[in-house]
């Protein structure tokens, strides 16, 4: 295919702005004759350099060399441009690279030591050049952009803690850094605006002198905890802002919200590229990006890879991306590239995004994302993705993609999240592996540190085939958040968090730690002081593994190391094993959390235990201890319940309360469905029935079960008031359908009507579902059988 056929077959994606123009020609008056310097007048045909705003295209075969200054209208690269090793600069409104052309600056092997800038300076907005916009550096069809700057030092740590209006930070280690650069220093606190970018006045050393003071206190030891056991590392990060190569949008990108921007694809945008002649390349190192991105437009990011396939050899390296329009490194439907220690301070919106499920095998590798910044991208062209792409949650690392790999990286700080997996595609053979990564400072009330997300997907991948191994999460909402899926936390740090894991979550190996001496505990101006970090695992109503986890700092009573989410009838259960507490104790709160404590390390009974927290989750005859001052009672280890669903029209009755005959314990359930805990093979008793509700449907279901028979939780009996015999009972036709029936006009939910037994006993003995109507009591009595539903109404 020759590039005019290209031009006339590409068919550009839904996701991209379609064509406003047709790729610049050739400049007449500026052909190359041969090889040769920039600045020497017989590398041209008609002896002179381009002047001014020319066209310039380097075809295929030849290689310039930029010595010199230049400013052109727009490049296109079929050939080789390479930068001398010079202070140069090149102003262009776009770069086209393709067809196997190459622009160079430095090389792996002898990087460039000087200073080379690229300024890109269109401002027609609607000038769309090959589907890649404009403003662009835009590299398809076999292209290659070659850039490597000096390799620095590019991000480190706080080597001692920094107070507030100090002049001069001291770092953890040796750097090459120098007067004039421009660093951030990351916060170390609940909020992320605490983060600071300040120049560097002078070094001495590991020592910075600041250009300013600074207006917050930076944390900066490793604190050691639990008899030396524990190092705790809340150091702030520092990265380093500047390059010797840059790549920007011109001065008035800012105020336009229209940078410049790096695209790197193959032969056509809406189709992953599979021809190793048409994929393009990209081998970025030492670079400083500035202005890049084109706010609210759909692919124009300060660096991006589309739809390129496997792009081994690829990468993003020792680079940093400071005052961006629109995020910061994404990576789309592109495989097996290197995005290595590299720094994105304030990006609005997603820093680093793996875009749309189908990039496989992309290393994120000591990185820092510092402060990425919520914003709201409407995007009415094309078809809205962008606006769906939840950059008003903006996080520091946001994952759409499977079969990546994630090691020791940091998302120090943020409006919202650190690393969001939303909702990654289900891939039997995924392999996405976490290790050793570093979240803090996202203290918003709905942020979390490292977040699994499925939202009730059944096509999302299974977070519980992996581990997320090796976290360090401080100074969060929430340090980990298993949204809805069930996710596994290994050797991992959690301290002065909010919540440090909430969900359904297990945890191995780890140490939680309440608070530590990084004492801050503000969040923009709202104080936490309180509580803040008094909730170790906050759990939800699903079964959680806790094994040979340290709890450290929870003191009573304003502090909980395991905690149920909602403390009512949610059916938590919790497995514990090898724990230990450091200046910590339990307190349990009303509700059926129940511990199966396999050792004995909760109950400090050294022996496999039933620990419950609320007097509804064992009977008196039933070998337990009594309730400890924390609330928790002790029991063998076997542990029975049962759910009881009670629907009905709450504006009748919004309230329904349940007492059990075994002790007069009593439950209210006072929102739909209503549910309580009952003890199989016993009699439960409601306040209201038939006298106020003309129908209201009853279900039962396994709440908890440890060490008992499966068969004790096949029934139990429910006595109702019901004025007269003016009724029926239906057998519901949806087995385990706990909601099915409650509609009265749907009858195709309800499906057998049932008869009356002689007398209670009769009840109690028979076989099949049954009731029986005590006239004189005015009682209703019914059998429910586990996840059989049955469907009350009245006929009068």
């Amino acid at each position: 295919m020759t590039h005019h056929q290209f031009l006339a077959a590409l068919v550009l994606p839904i996701t991209l702005a379609a064509c406003a123009s047709t790729p610049a020609q050739v400049d007449p008056k500026t052909p190359i004759l041969t090889v040769g310097a920039w600045s020497n007048p017989t590398t041209w045909s008609n002896g002179a350099i381009p002047a001014d705003k020319a066209v310039v295209n380097i075809p295929a075969g030849k290689r310039i060399v930029l010595d010199r200054n230049v400013s052109l209208k727009n490049l296109t690269v079929s050939g080789v441009l390479e930068f001398a090793d010079a202070d140069v600069q090149l102003n262009a409104d776009w770069i086209m690279i393709e067809n196997g052309g190459e622009l160079r600056i430095g090389s792996e092997l002898k990087p460039h030591t000087k200073k080379a800038t690229i300024t890109l300076t269109a401002t027609d907005q609607f000038e769309d050049i090959m589907g890649m916009g404009t403003k662009c550096i835009c590299v398809m069809m076999g292209g290659r952009l070659e850039l490597h700057g000096e390799q620095r030092v590019s991000w480190t740590k706080l080597g001692s803690s920094a107070s507030k209006n100090a002049n001069a930070i001291t770092l953890s280690e040796d750097i090459d850094w120098r007067k004039g650069e421009r660093i951030v220093i990351a916060s170390s606190a609940l909020d992320s605006a605490q983060a600071e970018e300040r120049g560097i006045a002078s070094v001495q050393g590991r020592t910075l002198t600041l250009d300013a003071p600074l207006q917050h206190a930076h944390y900066g030891v490793i604190q050691s905890l639990d008899a030396g056991r524990v190092n705790l590392d809340e150091r702030a990060e520092v990265g380093l802002l500047s390059r010797n190569i840059v790549v920007e949008g011109d001065v008035g990108s800012t105020a336009t919200k229209f940078g410049g921007h790096i695209m790197v694809m193959g032969s056509n945008s809406s189709v992953i590229e599979t021809s190793s002649a048409y994929r393009s390349s990209a081998r970025v190192s030492g670079v400083e990006l500035r202005r890049m991105g084109q706010f609210n437009r759909l692919g124009r990011y300060p660096f991006h890879w589309h739809f390129n396939g496997s792009s081994q050899g690829d990468y993003l390296k020792n680079s940093v991306i400071h005052d961006s329009i629109q995020r910061g490194v994404v990576v789309h439907n592109t495989s097996d590239v290197l995005i290595e220690d590299n720094v994105i301070w304030k990006s609005p919106g997603h820093a680093f995004v793996i875009e749309a499920g189908g990039e496989l095998n992309n290393t994120l590798t000591r990185n820092l994302a510092v402060n990425p910044q919520s914003v709201t991208f409407t995007q009415t062209a094309t078809n809205g993705i962008l606006s769906t792409q939840h950059d008003e949650r903006a996080a520091g690392y946001w994952i759409t993609g499977k079969n990546n790999i994630f090691r020791g990286n940091s998302a120090a700080g943020g409006q919202f999240g650190g690393f969001w997996f939303d909702k990654p595609k289900a891939d039997a053979n995924y392999a996405l592996v976490f290790e050793n990564n570093t979240v803090h400072s996202h203290g918003s009330s709905d942020g979390a540190g490292l977040w699994l997300q499925s939202g009730w997907d059944s096509n999302t991948i299974d977070y519980n085939r992996m581990k997320f191994k090796g976290l360090t999460a401080y100074k969060n909402s929430r340090g980990f958040w298993a949204d809805e899926v069930t996710a596994t936390l290994d050797s991992s740090v959690l301290a002065d968090n909010r919540v440090a894991m909430t969900g359904n979550a297990n945890i191995t190996s780890s140490v939680v730690i309440g608070r530590s001496a990084n004492l801050d505990s503000t969040y923009r101006g709202f104080a936490y002081s309180d509580r803040w970090g008094g909730v170790g695992i906050d759990l939800y109503n699903n079964r959680s593994d806790v094994t040979d986890v340290t709890f450290i700092n929870f003191p009573a009573p304003d502090a909980n190391p395991i905690n149920s989410s909602a403390c009512r009838n949610e059916s938590v259960r919790v497995r514990t094993k090898g724990l230990r507490f450091v200046n910590a104790e339990m307190s349990y709160c009303k509700g059926d959390t129940l511990f199966e404590d396999v050792d004995g390390s909760l109950s400090g009974t050294g022996k496999p235990s039933t620990v419950v927290s609320d007097p509804l989750m064992y009977t008196s005859n039933e070998p337990c201890t009594s309730p400890s001052p924390s609330g928790a009672v002790v029991c063998n280890g076997k542990m029975d319940q049962l759910y009881v669903f009670v629907q009905r029209d709450l504006r009748l009755a919004s309230r329904v309360t349940m007492t059990r005959a075994i002790d007069g314990l009593t439950q209210d359930m006072d929102y739909f469905p209503g549910f309580a805990i009952a003890l199989p093979g016993g009699e439960h008793t409601l306040d209201k029935g038939l006298d106020v509700l003309p129908s209201l449907n009853l279900y039962i279901a396994p709440a908890s079960s440890i060490g008992s028979s499966a068969s004790l939780s096949s029934r139990i009996v429910v006595n109702l008031p019901a004025p007269d015999a003016k009724f029926r009972v239906y057998r519901g036709a949806i087995d385990g359908c706990y909601t099915c029936g409650f509609n009265a006009t749907l009858a195709s939910y309800r499906n057998e009507l049932l008869t009356s037994a002689a007398d209670q006993t009769a009840l109690l003995t028979a076989d099949g579902d049954a009731y029986f109507y005590d006239s004189s009591a005015k009682r209703l009595y019914l059998i429910l059988k586990r996840d059989k539903p049955v469907f009350l109404e009245r006929t009068n």
